[in-house]
């Protein structure tokens, strides 16, 4: 061929290492308009191939990742979105392009909420907060999102990049935890008997109305006491006893003497038995008490 000659190709350097470089040649001819020879230039464009497969690497990241990933322009009009958004929305990539993220607001926000948004996004600043949304078929989705302004070489913000995961079912998980504590508190707490929860260090997490009746504690809040503090006269063979329940053992006693700090002496029938955290190891005990005084000073 007589035309310009351009060729991108692999190179060892003379230290072994490898390159790219770039080649354009071209061609001199005689009269007869015959090739005599070639004139040509080479350059080194190790760094730019290398710039390319850092993008195309990120590109196809971006491209697969779980999260969500939406870029807008300053005007924040919709100029890339990853398949992620189609999954979470329901808006394929042509629906959404040009249009403003705002097809997904759901209402559950006001406009302080967007003002706020908009006025750290504007100010430069990262944005980090969560959603509730709205999908394409009309369900409502909650995210977490990240979002950043993008700024060019002159310091303008020229697009932002919104990063965001469906955090939905973790709501609800979160939802149903505290809920299921809710119940538990309120069973415990109206349990017609003695109960205590407490964790590895005695401190109290739950207690039922009937322990603070019958340990004569009044009203005072005990969550997050000891119930060494709470009970200082406790005798060293019940704390034994303590050790070895948060070491696994159940016990039980049916009829045991405590007596009191101001002299008085209870009876106590009582079991204490370990309760096990998610990943089956020991999180506390639960001790259950029924006083006995009268039956027992009926009985003498």
């Amino acid at each position: 061929t007589k035309s310009i000659f351009e060729l991108e190709h692999r190179v060892v350097r003379v230290d072994g290492t490898l390159g790219w470089t770039f080649s354009r040649a071209v061609p001199l001819l005689d009269a007869n308009g015959e090739i005599v020879e070639w004139f040509g230039a080479a350059s080194d464009i190790s760094e730019r191939k290398r710039a390319e497969a850092e993008n195309v690497l990120l590109a196809t990241a971006i491209e697969q990742a779980a999260e969500t990933v939406v870029i807008t322009d300053r005007d924040a009009l919709i100029q890339y979105v990853n398949p992620a958004f189609t999954r979470t929305t329901g808006y394929t990539r042509a629906e959404a392009l040009g249009l403003n993220p705002r097809i997904l607001k759901s209402g559950r926000h006001d406009g302080e909420f967007y003002r706020d948004m908009w006025a750290a996004l504007n100010a430069g600043k990262l944005w980090f907060g969560e959603f509730t949304n709205r999908r394409c078929d009309g369900t409502l989705y909650t995210e977490e999102a990240t979002i950043a302004p993008v700024r060019d070489a002159q310091g303008d913000i020229t697009n932002y990049i919104a990063i965001k995961s469906d955090i939905t079912e973790r709501k609800k998980s979160e939802t149903a935890l505290r809920e299921s504590e809710r119940m538990l508190s309120f069973f415990v707490q109206h349990a017609p008997a003695a109960i205590a929860m407490v964790d590895r260090d005695m401190r109290y997490l739950v207690v039922s109305q009937r322990w603070m009746t019958d340990y004569r504690l009044g009203d005072r809040n005990i969550l997050g006491l000891s119930h060494y503090e709470v009970f200082p006269e406790i005798p060293e063979r019940w704390k034994e006893i303590h050790r070895r329940c948060l070491a696994g053992a159940v016990e039980s006693c049916e009829e045991d003497p405590f007596t009191r700090g101001n002299g008085s002496l209870d009876w106590l029938r009582w079991e204490i038995r370990p309760w096990r955290k998610l990943d089956n190891s020991v999180g506390g005990i639960i001790m259950f008490s029924e006083l006995i005084t009268e039956r027992k000073q009926a009985v003498e």
